[in-house]
């Protein structure tokens, strides 16, 4: 009922190229912290009138967020200008790559499943991923803040 995320991702490569500044441990506790609202999000009804906007944001928010720390890291690999863009852009086609491969991997797996044992059980995994997503996501975020 939205866009997928693996769409914005774009916004990982604009906002990366200014992140020069951002130390990486800055960018871990939000990151963390965008992983359990999109898991919460995803459990959540999206049947609601505002749930395609409030997906946008969400993945929006998590793209800056991301890039920011992928920028961050990026730099502190100490790339030369040169192959700043070269790096942005193969990182960005091997993350789409993977993500492709994924969702591949997950409507196999669920392809299967509802024909096994209904449409039911796939809504019933997803809630449960969800669940999961927001458990692993807190975790990391707790670790990060008392790190």
């Amino acid at each position: 009922n939205g866009i997928p995320d693996h769409a914005v991702t774009g916004g990982n490569f604009a906002t990366a190229m200014s992140a020069q500044t951002i130390n990486v441990s800055m960018t871990l506790t939000p990151a963390a912290a965008t992983i359990v609202a999109m898991a919460v999000r995803d459990y959540a009804r999206r049947d609601r009138p505002d749930a395609f906007w409030l997906r946008i944001g969400l993945v929006l928010c998590c793209a800056l967020i991301h890039g920011l720390g992928l920028g961050a890291s990026l730099a502190e690999f100490g790339l030369d200008s040169q192959h700043k863009w070269l790096s942005l852009f193969g990182f960005n086609l091997g993350v789409e790559f993977a993500q492709l491969l994924v969702a591949l991997l997950v409507w196999l797996v669920a392809y299967v499943i509802v024909h096994w044992r209904g449409l039911d059980a796939v809504r019933h995994l997803a809630r449960a991923a969800s669940i999961a997503g927001a458990l692993l996501g807190s975790a990391w975020f707790v670790q990060r803040i008392v790190a």
